[in-house]
């Protein structure tokens, strides 16, 4: 498991101390884990609630309170921790009862000892991982989330392949007035038995992640919809269809209205002037909500921004200014992104590779440099945007400064780096006892009592 800013803090619980100690001694060889130990189930519950355990490992048969009532006690107050049953106790019925309340898995003692804690270190890194990737998929789904509520456009997401509708948008919940999740796209939008004969689905699905565009006079609402589908992929991992539609019905109107007037040539003047007015009471909106789209991107630390299919910056948040140095978005807008923020532009051509093969980026690393030449450690997340025929336009995405952590990150390595090496070269012997038992000792020392260090520890 890769090195950490901090080892992954567990708790044991376990009725035999020899179990106990062997696991701790286990785990915490090789410094990825902390690892605290309880006697009992009512012991690990008070000692779970003074500390924020990354996972927990407990026994099943324990006096006074079994690990399945224990399993059941954690999940009362933290639903994602990952649980490990680790027993003696192999009757199927068990096995059943530990993952339907919740256990990631259920692992049986006995045999090589080797082998078996190998086995419980691999399954606690597992599922540790699991869990910590499950609380970022989690928290950028609520990121999206956010983003679709504050659109006054209505966005809905859907399976496309069983019609659940899975999410709508604040705009469009208050535009129901009821709740629809859960419920089947076609029924709830449509008021029909069957799937539309208009549905896109068959369409975004074979030229995926390509937005598709079209518009739709909905019967039910009486409204007119310019609509964009896209496939996206959900948190949970699948395929799921992404629709933003905007009501044009006024301008649809106005539009149509007008055509007619031209077309009998029958419209008064004070007429035309009346749409003329809806039209322009329209742009009035359209300026409104981009204003407060604007408001949003120049209000926050991270920078957004885009560029052309050359590479070239076309817009950026204000928070450029400060992230590189510069005195105003003129001296940056036209500039080419690698040759002019990247140290090793073959870095941006690796971050256009990713995107063409996967449609997006999350966390990309590297090294910015700022208008004095200094540079930045930065985490980029990137897409492609579009033109209105579907083909790619450019890239946008959002640059976070993580020099700070990134610095620390280094400052740590290296500082275990030069106590191992200190260690290993000094010629006394070095040796660690927890618990009278050896958990380390450096080559001097097993030299000067005639064992290897395996035999040692």
């Amino acid at each position: 498991m890769p090195k950490t800013d901090a080892p992954y803090h567990v708790l044991c619980v376990d009725d035999e101390d020899f179990l106990l100690d062997i696991s701790k001694l286990f785990l915490e060889r090789e410094g990825d884990f902390k690892v605290d130990t309880a006697l009992s189930a009512s012991e690990g519950l008070n000692k779970q609630l003074d500390t924020q355990y990354d996972a927990i490992i407990s026994d099943y048969e324990m006096p006074g309170m079994n690990g399945i009532e224990f399993l059941k006690e954690i999940r009362k107050n933290d639903i994602s921790i990952p649980f490990i049953i680790f027993t003696g106790r192999g009757r199927e019925e068990v096995v059943i009862d530990a993952l339907n309340n919740g256990a990631d898995f259920y692992l049986q003692k006995g045999g090589d000892p080797k082998s078996q804690f190998a086995e419980l270190k691999s399954k606690l890194e597992h599922a540790i991982r699991q869990k910590k990737a499950e609380g970022i998929l989690q928290q950028e789904r609520e990121q999206l989330l956010s983003i679709f509520d504050s659109l006054e456009q209505m966005v809905y997401v859907s399976d496309p392949l069983t019609y659940e509708i899975l999410y709508v948008n604040k705009y469009f919940r208050n535009f129901l007035n009821r709740d629809v999740i859960g419920k089947i796209c076609y029924e709830e939008f449509q008021n029909k038995k069957s799937p539309c004969e208009f549905c896109t689905n068959t369409v975004i699905l074979k030229n995926k992640p390509e937005p598709y565009s079209w518009e739709h006079f909905n019967a039910v609402y009486e409204r007119y919809y310019s609509i964009v589908d896209r496939i996206i992929q959900w948190p949970d991992g699948r395929d799921v269809r992404l629709e933003v539609a905007t009501d044009v019905t006024e301008t649809k109107r106005a539009l149509d209205e007008l055509n007619a007037a031209y077309e009998e040539i029958a419209s008064s003047e004070d007429e035309l002037k009346h749409q003329f007015g809806e039209i322009l009471e329209s742009k009035e909106e359209l300026r409104k909500s981009e204003e407060r789209y604007r408001s949003v991107v120049e209000n926050v630390q991270d920078v957004f921004y885009r560029s052309d299919n050359k590479g070239n910056l076309v817009m950026a948040s204000p928070s450029a200014l400060a992230m590189f140095g510069y005195d105003s978005l003129d001296e940056i807008i036209g500039k080419n992104i690698a040759d002019s923020f990247y140290k090793d532009p073959s870095e941006r051509d690796r971050l256009m590779e990713i995107l063409h093969e996967k449609g997006q980026v999350y966390n990309f690393e590297a090294y910015l440099v700022k208008k004095d030449n200094s540079q930045i450690y930065v985490s980029t997340n990137a897409h492609f945007y579009y033109n209105e025929d579907g083909s790619i336009a450019g890239v946008e995405g959002s640059i976070r400064d993580i020099t700070r952590m990134k610095k620390a990150s280094n400052a740590l390595r290296e500082s275990e780096e030069l106590y191992r090496f200190l260690v290993e070269h000094i010629e006394d012997g070095v040796f660690i006892v927890q618990n009278d038992i050896v958990v380390f000792c450096n080559n001097k020392f097993a030299e000067i009592i005639g064992y290897t260090r395996n035999e040692i520890l």
